[in-house]
């Protein structure tokens, strides 16, 4: 929770939720990772609002697919992600791993209109230790709903993963 003192008055709220947990290794082979965020915000007058898509949780959307009215006075937005993990392969002085994925998230101008969308996807991770001590990402994922569902898909890159 956070807010913004003014006038003797606690005004922007920030209210948020988040889960985390990933399993230890099975098998040796991979990992589950589940995660989820809901935050809203409250008494809100600095007009700030959510987005989610792309790069913000739905990698089967488009950056900013679905965002809240500016100036909605309690804006909501829920995201959550499902990823089935490899473990780093070893390949000369690589580290590659793959992962299988589902998200599901919605952003809405009040909390009870929040409308889950989905998207699957599968991506590869890659670390050059000798270069840089981040993961880099390439995802392909699948809208399962609206208007850019199903085939192609999109492709996202990225750093600052892990394995």
């Amino acid at each position: 929770w956070q807010a913004r003192l003014q006038d003797g008055d606690l005004i922007d709220h920030l209210v948020g939720v988040s889960l985390y947990a990933v399993t230890p290794k099975l098998g040796r082979l991979l990992r589950v990772l589940v995660s989820a965020d809901l935050d809203w915000l409250v008494d809100e007058t600095s007009n700030r609002g959510f987005s989610l898509g792309g790069d913000r949780g739905l990698r089967g959307y488009a950056i900013g697919a679905f965002t809240s009215t500016p100036g909605a006075p309690r804006p909501a937005r829920a995201v959550g992600h499902v990823e089935l993990r490899s473990i780093p392969l070893k390949v000369a002085f690589l580290r590659l791993g793959a992962v299988a994925f589902w998200d599901a998230g919605h952003v809405a101008d009040r909390i009870e209109d929040l409308d889950l969308q989905h998207d699957v996807g599968v991506g590869l991770r890659l670390l050059i230790p000798q270069l840089d001590p981040f993961v880099f990402r390439a995802d392909w994922a699948f809208a399962l709903e609206g208007p850019t569902q199903g085939f192609p898909g999109r492709v996202s890159l990225g750093s600052f993963q892990v394995f």
